[in-house]
């Protein structure tokens, strides 16, 4: 009976131990932990890391319409046409299905667009992950304006 129940025990611990169900266990980033390493790279208009934390398919949804693809998105930030000096994000909500996140939150920032003279902006933004490979990609975004 002991042996019976040893067995039971390990076989359980196995397939806990085995389960891929959950991303954001072990040794693999965090979505919450991916949030932030993504804010941080707008801040910076760090190519590499955006290029990083980026699916190929990405689109990207601002809130004044425009819709960007990956390559857009970069250079867009990279050369100065979208500027993010700060970025502040409260109110975050993350519903994962699998290997999908669904992130909303607002989102205060500091911005000096090219050609713009420097803002305030207040956003909601509602940004959908995929977890492959081991990371988090940002497969869309979309933004809308809010004054709350």
């Amino acid at each position: 009976m002991k042996r019976y129940k040893l067995m039971i025990v390990l076989a359980v611990v196995g397939l806990i131990a085995c389960n891929p169900g959950n991303p954001d266990s072990g040794q693999e980033p965090s979505i919450a932990g991916t949030i932030e390493a993504f804010k941080k790279a707008l801040v910076e208009a760090d190519a590499e890391a955006l290029d990083q934390l980026t699916a190929a398919s990405l689109t990207y949804g601002h809130s004044s319409g425009l819709i960007e693809n990956k390559e857009e998105f970069i250079s867009a930030l990279v050369d100065g046409t979208s500027n993010f000096l700060d970025i502040r994000l409260s109110d975050q909500q993350v519903t994962t299905s699998g290997d999908v996140a669904i992130v909303r939150h607002q989102l205060d920032a500091e911005t000096e667009d090219a050609g713009k003279p420097r803002a305030t902006i207040r956003l909601h933004v509602l940004t959908v992950w995929q977890h492959a490979g081991g990371q988090w990609k940002l497969l869309a975004r979309q933004a809308v304006k809010t004054d709350r």
